[in-house]
């Protein structure tokens, strides 16, 4: 086959519309087939809008009945497609996504295309959606979790050298406890999360615990995170599909708040949509935004980040189930699972 695309740019003030769209000259054993670029069927009345762009996909390719290739020969084929002035009939070809009830490959477009406001208003009420989670792994889902949008904004710092993209973009995050697991299996916060237990068994157990659909739109995500007390360490840089939540990224602690100066990487992330739309910090009034359940129950639940202002090389944070900040010995006991990824 040969496949290509080509941009159409409506440079103009007026809003468009496909009319119709041609194929003309192609011979009777090849297959040539026009979509969008994400794979979509082109179909008359769809918007160009002003000052945007569309790009095509252009495929030719042998039928597969052929019982012989022809001779080799120079094709020469056209497409045309041809635009008039919008009207009432006009439509995105991309709508707006539903988070309940759309697919996660219609949800990746709609974000991608700039189609978002469902999703903001999803995001900003909070809406969850159900996830069926085999975590036995025995390929029967026994488990149901349930997920929210966390994050869908990029702002300038996303794109500082050494910030991490844990709170960049699409995020996704469960919004209860799925589990319960020790962060790692001896106490120590050594090595920070590229070295835990943890890490492993998220990107291992619990990824290849979700469901096939939902896996397939999840991205690599570079996550930079906080290193222990332990003298000579810095902070570490690790890609997961899968990831725990670091303290910035559900607070945004008060200047002079001293657990501020706890976790090393507090710099280098940002508080998730999510938590900045309810303004979660240390205070009462609103730490109580933090809170997740499991089982029904409020309960703790790991940060990704160590402690780095004790004396000792054990601990990591985590959230208490009335919402307060707190931490926890690694290997101490097991305690909630509630990750995060980025889809896109």
């Amino acid at each position: 086959f040969y496949e290509f695309t080509v941009d159409v740019v409506n440079a103009g003030t007026i809003d468009g519309m496909i009319q119709n769209y041609t194929l003309s000259d192609a011979p009777d054993y090849i297959n040539y087939t026009v979509t969008y670029d994400d794979g979509m069927s082109l179909a008359e009345n769809q918007l160009l809008s002003s000052g945007n762009t569309e790009t095509y996909k252009v495929r030719i390719e042998f039928k597969n009945d052929l019982e012989e290739l022809p001779n080799a020969e120079t094709l020469s084929t056209s497409f045309e497609v041809t635009y008039i002035q919008s009207d009432s009939n006009g439509f995105d070809r991309i709508p707006e996504a539903d988070f309940v009830t759309d697919s996660w490959d219609t949800i990746v477009v709609a974000y991608n295309a700039g189609k978002t406001a469902n999703l903001q208003a999803a995001m900003q009420a909070g809406t969850t959606r159900e996830v069926q989670l085999d975590l036995d792994n025995d390929g029967t889902a026994e488990t149901t979790g349930h997920v929210r949008i966390a994050n869908l904004s990029t702002p300038d710092e996303c794109s500082t050298e050494g910030f991490s993209q844990t709170a960049c973009g699409f995020v996704i995050e469960f919004a209860d406890v799925i589990t319960e697991h020790a962060m790692n299996t001896t106490d120590t916060n050594v090595g920070g999360w590229p070295a835990t237990s943890m890490r492993t068994y998220l990107n291992t157990d619990i990824y290849h615990a979700l469901p096939s659909d939902l896996k397939d739109n999840i991205i690599d995500t570079t996550v930079v995170s906080g290193h222990g007390s332990t003298v000579g360490e810095t902070n570490f840089t690790s890609t997961d599909n899968l990831y725990l939540l670091s303290s910035h990224e559900v607070y945004e602690f008060s200047n002079g708040f001293s657990y501020i100066n706890y976790d090393s990487g507090y710099g280098n992330t940002r508080q998730l949509d999510y938590y900045a739309n309810i303004a979660v910090n240390e205070s009462v009034a609103t730490r109580g935004g933090a809170n997740k359940k499991y089982n029904e129950t409020d309960t703790r639940w790991w940060l990704r980040d160590p402690h780095s202002n004790y004396a000792n090389t054990y601990t990591f944070h985590g959230v208490q189930g009335n919402g307060l900040y707190n931490s926890y010995g690694s290997a101490d006991f097991e305690s909630g699972v509630s990750p995060a990824f980025r889809i896109g």
